[in-house]
């Protein structure tokens, strides 16, 4: 993230920490979703371990 960037380079902890509060939530859940999502298709389509 380009803002965490720059906190990190003038030494502004707030702006890298305020990254993380104001998104964390949004990508903790869509990991989620999509984790989930991946776990119901293998079972749709029937994959197998080591397919590609």
């Amino acid at each position: 993230m380009p803002a965490q960037a720059i906190g990190l380079l003038i030494g502004n902890p707030g702006l890298v920490s305020g990254a993380v509060s104001a998104l964390g939530m949004a990508m903790t859940v869509s990991a989620g979703v999509t984790g989930l999502l991946g776990f119901v298709m293998s079972y749709l389509f029937r994959w197998k371990a080591g397919e590609d």
